[in-house]
């Protein structure tokens, strides 16, 4: 049988005729009955970075510039089922587990996968949101693989275990069957993502600044050029828009379903949390920092958590600078 790294094939950035092909590099790896698409940008440190919700590889195409920033090469691995990455399965003596939990077990399995073939034995890794579980679950079974510091920002906090995340998420992971909130929330998802697919790009480009700060709307135009950014985004989306059923019903399963001990966690923690974030709250985030063993928790006042996903505050760059000492 063929080592892993025989099998990746290279996919033409510029096939979906994106004006970027030197930044973003797209690659499938054929491994054993797996099929995993991931995406690299940037040169010099290694760094997984592990997309927010409703995103895929593509998203590098948004973080290119930030990678020549930090001297970072970004690899990005798309999460099981997304696009026509292979869906999780149990494994055939691991039958018992929540379908969560080989989810995020196969997640980390396929991130492991893509570092082999590329031959990077160890790897910093950045979070946004939905990525916070599984960047948990991949520090926890292969701690060997990690350099420094996990760092994430506007961190997603599982709502069946804290009592200060929204209401609503609560409910839902608590009230409710999983399959059918996780089903429901993924076509509502989808069905606003289409949406705003089909919407003039000045429309997206407006939605997109409403929620944020005075000072995240200034450091925004300083970042990105607004046309720009939306056609990214829609170049993105061609790849998957909204959340999969099986990423839903991750970040709603209680952390120990998807076989997450917070106290086990050997490795320190890094996060940037907006104090105005409206979907984790502060006090959510301030309630994981005290379930890991080590983090540093920092809190950005009157940021947002677009604000944290765009990458607008001054911390979260702080926090990517320390990954290359």
């Amino acid at each position: 049988m063929s080592e892993p790294g025989e099998n990746i094939a290279p996919v033409l950035a510029d096939e979906e005729n994106n004006d970027y092909p030197e930044e973003v590099y797209m690659y499938t790896l054929q491994r054993r009955d797996r099929t995993i698409h991931f995406a690299v940008a940037g040169s010099g440190t290694p760094v997984l970075y592990l997309y927010p919700g409703g995103c895929n590889r593509r998203i590098l195409a948004l973080l290119h510039k930030m990678a020549r920033r930090h001297k970072i090469r970004f690899i990005c691995v798309n999460r099981p089922g997304r696009g026509t990455c292979s869906a999780s399965a149990p494994k055939e003596d691991d039958t018992k587990r929540s379908a969560a939990y080989h989810h995020v077990e196969t997640a980390a399995r396929d991130m492991v996968a893509v570092l082999d073939a590329l031959k990077i034995q160890k790897v910093g890794v950045f979070f946004h949101c939905a990525g916070t579980p599984f960047a948990l679950v991949f520090a926890s079974r292969f701690p060997e693989r990690i350099e420094g510091s996990l760092m994430g920002a506007g961190s997603w906090v599982q709502p069946a275990d804290c009592p200060d995340t929204k209401p609503l998420f609560r409910f839902g992971a608590t009230k409710t069957p999983l399959w059918l909130t996780s089903y429901l929330a993924s076509g509502i998802a989808s069905s606003v993502e289409f949406g705003m697919f089909h919407m003039p790009t000045q429309w997206m480009s407006t939605r997109f600044g409403k929620h944020l700060s005075k000072e995240e709307k200034q450091a925004f135009a300083d970042d990105y050029d607004a046309t720009d950014f939306v056609e990214k985004f829609k170049w993105m989306q061609k790849e998957g828009a909204g959340m999969t059923p099986a990423d839903l019903t991750t970040l709603l399963s209680p952390a120990s379903d998807i076989g997450l001990e917070y106290s086990q966690l050997t490795i320190e923690v890094k996060m940037v949390h907006a104090q105005n974030d409206k979907v984790t709250p502060a006090a959510a985030a301030e309630w994981m920092a005290k379930q890991l063993p080590a983090c540093d928790l920092t809190l950005v006042d009157d940021g947002t958590h677009e604000g944290s996903l765009f990458n607008l505050h001054d911390e979260i760059h702080q926090v990517l600078e320390a990954l290359t000492q």
